[in-house]
């Protein structure tokens, strides 16, 4: 008693694959079709043996109950094969069936019912949508298009399957020390892993190592290197779409090149940075009526967050509100853990510092670089009112435009910053919380106290424990 399963992996096992469905139609959607339409098991129990009783399927007429006999072999089968035969593209009977259904259910103004049978009526549509005249149903065929501008690299991969187009999936390669054929090899071999082997690939390279291939698939494959009519028209659909995918994939690496690399050539030609930006720390600090006062430096390289650089700072020598000397006790421990070169993430040196702040936060900070030997890292404060940029020894700030790259660049860093700091606060202030809260209980020490925390992480579980 033969069922229907989803699966991404196709394996040599006896079983008979279908798809890939990649033309907008998903693959489960199909499963939950046939097997509501056809009636078929969506277990996996060993049928071997009849069972004693048929499941709540059976029982909504869903399923003809395999399980339990209430249907003979032969008859379970019947549906089996029309359900492999609509899978082939023989859809013709199932349409009908279905368009006189939903008529008869928006008739009886069952319209929730009928809304389900014309879903089912577009997505069989759409699997047609791309069928191909007078091309037989036992045709496979695979069109794979490869395409440089020696910087992106796309292949495309046009799929045919019983005389329909599923679809086409790009894919964009990076190993630019390979050659087109030595790519092409590399990338069918992984490909066709987890995807079913075509009878013909037609292919815009001829000097593909054929006979390797045919052994490592262990299977006859014909590859068409010079196609015609309409394997000629296939392999030009699949380079459209390799041309579009390169084209996107170019506009994506600009723009990610115009809001990382290139807004840093930015900021350094528009604020007069000594130096390229390459390594950018901001600091922020985040507290309370002055409790639970923390600092947070969050690290962007080359315009991008890295956060295994990350570090927080606990304030401990300052009194009450003062984010002036918060700010210099953080900045001052930072720089003295780079002298000392102590701890990964300080060894290395800031091209830029950012201080979420304006004037007097900024001086506070410059007077640290010049106490450590430091004054050749750029600080620049960024204020939050304006977006304004403030420069030692400047009294007037930088507006730079709010449509340009840079300014979004500051902004984000900053913004990390802040919400890195306020993490980092509330985590602070929940944990006292819970050890003020335990205080109360006599004969516990720091100790079991920390344990506890360490352990149940809040105080509702260490209740509960």
């Amino acid at each position: 008693y033969p069922y229907f399963i989803v699966t991404r992996k196709v394996e040599k096992d006896g079983c008979k694959y279908f798809g890939p469905y990649i033309a907008g139609v998903r693959a489960s959607k199909i499963v939950d079709f046939l097997n509501k339409h056809f009636k078929l098991r969506i277990c996996k129990s060993n049928l071997q043996k009849k069972l004693k009783r048929e499941c709540i399927n059976y029982q909504m007429g869903l399923c003809m109950a395999p399980c339990t006999r209430k249907v003979s072999k032969e008859d379970y089968l019947k549906n089996v094969t029309e359900a492999l035969e609509f899978l082939k593209g023989n859809d013709k009977n199932v349409l009908e069936d279905l368009n006189l259904k939903m008529q008869n259910l928006a008739y009886a103004e069952n319209f929730e019912k009928a809304i389900e049978y014309r879903e089912s009526i577009e997505m069989i549509k759409k699997l047609n949508s791309k069928n191909i005249a007078n091309l037989p149903k036992n045709v496979d065929k695979d069109a794979i298009f490869y395409i440089t501008n020696d910087i992106t690299t796309s292949i495309a991969i046009l799929t045919l399957k019983h005389g329909r187009i599923l679809g086409v999936k790009s894919f964009s390669i990076t190993d630019a020390s390979l050659t087109k054929e030595e790519i092409l090899e590399n990338f069918m071999i992984s490909y066709y892993e987890n995807s079913l082997l075509p009878n013909e690939i037609i292919i815009n390279a001829e000097n593909i190592d054929q006979e390797t291939l045919c052994t490592y698939f262990n299977k006859k494959i014909k590859f068409i290197s010079n196609p015609k009519g309409l394997n000629f028209n296939l392999l030009k659909m699949a380079e459209e779409n390799a041309l579009e995918h390169m084209e996107k994939s170019i506009t994506r690496e600009k723009q990610k090149y115009d809001n990382t690399l290139g807004a840093l050539n930015v900021l350094q030609e528009k604020l007069k940075l000594k130096n390229y930006p390459k390594r950018i720390e901001c600091y922020d600090i985040s507290n309370i009526s002055g409790t639970n006062k923390v600092a947070s430096m969050v690290v962007f390289k080359n315009g991008e967050s890295c956060k295994a650089d990350y570090r927080r700072f606990k304030i401990k020598t300052v009194e009450g509100i003062d984010d002036f000397k918060s700010l210099k006790e953080a900045l001052s421990r930072r720089l003295l853990r780079f002298k000392n070169q102590d701890g990964a993430s300080f060894k290395e040196k800031p091209d830029l510092i950012i201080i979420d702040g304006g004037k007097g936060q900024l001086s506070a900070c410059i007077e640290i670089l010049k106490e450590h030997n430091l004054a050749d890292i750029d600080i620049i404060g960024l204020a939050k009112k304006q977006e304004e940029v403030f420069k030692p020894n400047q009294s007037t700030s930088i507006k730079l435009s709010h449509y340009t790259a840079a300014l979004k660049l500051l902004k984000r860093i900053r913004d990390e910053a802040h919400r890195f700091a306020i993490t980092f606060h509330r985590h602070l202030r929940n944990k006292n919380m819970i050890i003020s809260e335990l205080d109360e209980i006599p004969g516990l020490g720091p100790k079991k106290k920390e344990i506890l925390l360490n352990s149940f992480k809040n105080l509702e579980n260490i209740k509960n424990a």
